[in-house]
């Protein structure tokens, strides 16, 4: 069963090929520590991650900051 969209609609966009990462990897920024009776704890710190296409169709990149008291972790699937 193929279902359209409505009338006067767009189609969806469709991918013209999967995307190859060609690198990516994570790194911690502007740590601090602070000591606490439980220990040290780091503080004032953003975590980056980040991915670099194969074919790099765009000049700039997409850059996603979280807010709301996080951390940059919250975009990460979790068990990864």
């Amino acid at each position: 069963m193929t279902i359209s969209p409505p009338p006067g609609t767009a189609e969806p966009a469709r991918a013209a090929s999967p995307l190859t990462i060609s690198e990516q990897g994570a790194f911690w920024v502007g740590v601090g520590r602070k000591p606490t009776e439980a220990g040290t704890a780091a503080e004032a710190a953003m975590y980056v991650q980040f991915q670099i296409p194969a074919d790099l169709r765009y000049p700039l990149p997409v850059v996603m900051v979280h807010g709301g008291g996080g951390q940059g972790t919250d975009y990460r699937r979790s068990g990864s």
